[in-house]
Order: C-alpha cells, then structure tokens, then sequence
C-alpha cells in the first residue's frame, strides 16, 4: 500500500491509498475549519471533524458526522506517537 499526493477538482490537495494499481481510499484535510473528507472505493463518502475539547481544550479529538467521539489524536514526536 502506498499513500499519494493528489489534487481534487477544487484546486485542494488531497491523498490516496493504493494497493496494487487499485485505488482504495481517498482523503482530503480542510484546515480552515478542521473538517476531513474520506472516500472508499466504492463510492461511500464521510465526513470527520478534528476538535479541540477538554477543560483546558488540551484534547483533539476525532468526531464523526453525528458528533460522536471515535478517538484521540496524539502528536508525532521524534518519530515516535505518544
């Protein structure tokens, strides 16, 4: 499997996963405002927020469409997730 570098017909930059010339699945990040687009191969779209939420706003977590917590996301340090 290989990621790709791609540009989607709005001009923004999104990536692919591939796997033997097939593609899987493609995501788009738009910073603005936090949202992240997947699509799978099959044609099924969805649509994530990353959020900063906790008492002091130090969490960022990953939400789905209807606001629900799937998970955390942690910074990459020296090579390695903490």
């Amino acid at each position: 499997m290989q990621w790709k570098t791609i540009t989607s017909g709005l001009g923004n930059t999104a990536f692919s996963l591939w796997s033997n010339g097939r593609k899987l699945l493609t995501l788009a990040f738009q910073n603005q405002s936090d949202n992240v687009y997947i699509e799978s191969e099959d044609g099924e779209k969805r649509h994530f927020k990353c959020r900063n939420k906790g008492l002091l706003k130090n969490k960022v977590v990953l939400e789905n469409e209807y606001g629900t917590d799937l998970g955390r996301l942690k910074k990459k340090v020296d090579g390695n997730i903490y």
